[in-house]
């Protein structure tokens, strides 16, 4: 019994190593040599004939495929155009009718198109300016004489000298230096509508002195004014524009001025 297992198990063995054998001695197909172009070679020029069959289950083009489930046509995918830019400027696409007219720019496009480019000629675009508000009218306590003389009641200058305060409110003052570097005077910034302009002063006006008292400031103006508040006529000494001016004021009428002249002995 134990001679006849060994005896099939070594011819079992003989036969596998010759058909390993033969298999291995069996010469493998040549492909044939590459076209000189550079092509790929189809798996066509290949000999299969003598190739041995692995499997005989049938290929995918042997199996009929129902009408039923036979596969989708390709879709063809087509890459979107880009429109080329036109060497005269213009556009070759117009505007979508549908788009524009619910946005409305359409319209908007339409119009400037044929109103055409604006053209300026150098000028720049000005915003329309606005007509400022008239002042008020003038204080019925000043009235002008002269080209630079004035009348001011002597009840508005005492209203000022009691109510300093209420001088800020007619416009800004700096202190104004002369060559020396040393104060001689105060500079004024005015409104456009206040009681100074009434009275002859404009901004940018330095005011150096009244009367001959040098003021520098407001409270001293307020102080030469005390100081000289019994006199008829005040004088202030004013450079405009560097050009030296004089604004007179008279604080009395110039009649009643002329009657207490000639009663005097």
């Amino acid at each position: 019994m134990v001679l006849r297992s060994a005896l099939a198990l070594t011819s079992s063995v003989v036969v596998h190593a010759l058909v390993f054998g033969v298999m291995w001695l069996q010469p493998a197909p040549t492909p044939p040599p590459p076209p000189p172009d550079g092509s790929p070679v189809s798996l066509a020029a290949f000999d299969f004939d003598d190739a041995p069959t692995e499997s005989s289950s049938p290929t995918p083009s042997d199996v009929a495929t129902p009408p039923d489930e036979a596969p989708p046509a390709p879709v063809a995918v087509t890459a979107p155009v880009t429109p080329l830019p036109d060497p005269m400027g213009i556009d070759s696409q117009p505007p979508q009718p549908e788009a524009a007219m619910e946005t409305g720019e359409g319209e908007k496009a339409a119009e400037e198109k044929k109103k055409g480019p604006t053209i300026t000629h150098g000028a720049k675009a000005r915003r329309p300016t606005r007509t400022p508000k008239p002042c008020p009218e003038s204080v019925a306590n000043i009235q002008q004489l002269g080209p630079s003389e004035w009348f001011v009641e002597r009840s508005l200058l005492e209203y000022y000298a009691g109510h300093i305060s209420e001088i800020d409110t007619l416009g800004s003052v700096w202190t104004h230096k002369g060559p020396d570097g040393k104060p001689d005077g105060f500079r004024l910034g005015l409104p456009r509508c206040t009681v100074l302009r009434d009275g002859g002063l404009r901004s940018g006006d330095v005011v150096h002195d009244i009367n001959g008292v040098r003021i520098n400031n407001v409270l001293q103006a307020v102080a030469a004014y005390i100081q000289l508040r019994k006199e008829p006529v005040l004088v202030l000494h004013v450079t405009r524009k560097k050009q030296s001016v004089n604004l007179t004021y008279h604080l009395e009428p110039k009649d009643r001025q002329k009657k207490g002249r000639k009663g005097k002995p």
